[in-house]
């Protein structure tokens, strides 16, 4: 019965002997059996080596060879993204596989790519390459040249009955394999082609037709401009013919003016034409052939307007030009005539003095259809001026309105009369014609002002 105890007490003793001497070798440096060396899985994968991309027009195959430094990998992970910020794709093959290829890629794209290998203890370094597929490309300095000489910077304008046929040679392309081929395709709408414009593919020429087969509608025609190569690779750019209706004015009607009387004419602006916006100048270009003396042309406010100078009768032609040279005229007659004197004299005349002794007030009733009107004064023994040049200043004229112009009170303020006993008479004026002096009217001027009151004299 005591042998059993002294049996375990023995396997104890043996099992704290191989702890001990397992810990004594650790602290001592010395690997144990069971820490067999992992330096070389534990270590991260340096740079593959030998990395060389190649494309066709729509792939790209990346090939590498394994790291020479750091752990051996266990996979890696294969990266290719285009440089127009597009999402990229990853792939991730194998240790044994050292080579990829991306499919269904955009010809013309240039593509950077990344290789870096992977084990248990991480991912290694990235090695880059690039690489520009092969496809033929529309140079983009080419392309805004051609818009700059066409007025607008999406399409192509024209207009109904410009001058000139159109002819713009579109952008040669470059890259690709082997020879180039150009087309103009439709892309929605109206057939360009039935519209009235044709292509030529060896000289890269849109232009529009002539005679009977000139465009005829105004319209957008939207196309693809597209460059083929010989393997069949296709880039194509958009873009549209626009179809401008042919400008237009509205009649001006012709214009019975009087001399020396002021007159605004209004102008009509142009619709239809071209009027694009953008790189080149904008707008109608407009002209005025003929002139009317003392009539002044504001392009900007579109009227012909001042005083006119000279009797007589001319033609004007007022022309809107597009930027594509199409045009429109209207044209109209200008006749300048003398103005007509008003046929009756101003009668019921009345006089106060007023403010001071040397003022005095006239009135009277109105002539219908008069401008104006011209006082002549004289003291009683005198004479009244030659002309009507000489009479009264207009500043001293004064017409109050008392409703329509028929029913309005003129009024003549004169100044500076010494006492005394005056004549006066007063004609109406039409636009600087005098018409016949009325009768002749007396009025004293006394010494000291007298309470305001009318005196009727006629």
């Amino acid at each position: 019965m005591r042998r059993g105890p002294v049996r375990r007490r023995g396997r104890r003793s043996l099992a704290a002997a191989f702890v001990a001497l397992v810990l004594g070798a650790v602290l001592a440096g010395v690997p144990s059996p069971a820490a067999a060396d992992t330096s070389d899985e534990a270590a991260l994968p340096g740079l593959v080596t030998n990395l060389r991309v190649s494309g066709t027009p729509d792939s790209v195959t990346v090939s590498w060879a394994a790291p020479q430094s750091g752990g051996a990998p266990t996979s890696y992970k294969v990266h290719l993204k285009s440089t127009d910020g597009s999402r990229g794709k990853t792939k991730t093959p194998r240790a044994k596989k050292t080579s990829v290829t991306f499919s269904n890629l955009s010809p013309g794209s240039t593509y950077r790519v990344w290789v870096r290998a992977v084990n248990d203890a991480g991912q290694g370094l990235r090695r880059y390459a690039r690489i520009t597929l092969p496809a033929p490309r529309f140079d983009q300095d080419s392309l805004r040249a051609l818009y700059m000489s066409t007025y607008w910077t999406h399409q192509i304008e024209y207009t109904i009955g410009q001058p000139q046929p159109l002819s713009v040679t579109l952008p040669a392309a470059t890259g690709g394999t082997g020879d180039l081929t150009y087309s103009v395709k439709r892309r929605k709408g109206v057939d360009w082609q039935g519209a009235g414009f044709s292509f030529d593919p060896a000289t890269r020429v849109l232009s529009s037709n002539t005679g009977t087969g000139a465009p005829s509608a105004p319209q957008w025609l939207s196309i693809w401009y597209t460059v083929s190569d010989e393997s069949g690779t296709t880039v194509r750019f958009p873009t549209s013919i626009k179809v401008n209706a042919a400008p237009a004015l509205e009649a001006v009607a012709d214009q019975d003016l009087t001399v020396k009387v002021p007159v605004s004419i209004s102008l009509p602006r142009a619709s239809g034409g071209s009027l694009a916006l953008g790189l080149a100048p904008t707008g109608m270009q407009y002209s005025l052939s003929g002139t009317v003396a003392g009539l002044t042309l504001d392009k900007e406010q579109f009227t012909l307007s001042g005083t006119p100078t000279t009797l007589g009768s001319t033609t004007l032609t007022w022309t809107a030009t597009d930027l594509n040279g199409a045009t429109a005229s209207v044209t109209f007659d200008v006749d300048v005539s003398a103005s007509t004197a008003p046929t009756a004299a101003p009668t019921s005349f009345a006089y106060a003095q007023y403010n001071v002794a040397t003022t005095v007030i006239l009135r009277w009733d109105n002539v219908q259809d008069a401008t104006g009107y011209v006082v002549q004064v004289k003291a009683s023994a005198g004479a009244f001026p030659s002309t009507v040049a000489d009479s009264v200043p207009y500043s001293y004229v004064n017409i109050v309105h008392r409703g329509p112009p028929q029913q309005s009170i003129p009024h003549a303020f004169l100044y500076g009369l010494p006492a005394g006993d005056y004549v006066a008479r007063i004609a109406a004026v039409n636009d600087g014609d005098a018409g016949p002096w009325s009768d002749e009217f007396s009025f004293t001027m006394q010494n000291t002002l007298p309470p305001f009151s009318w005196t009727q004299v006629g």
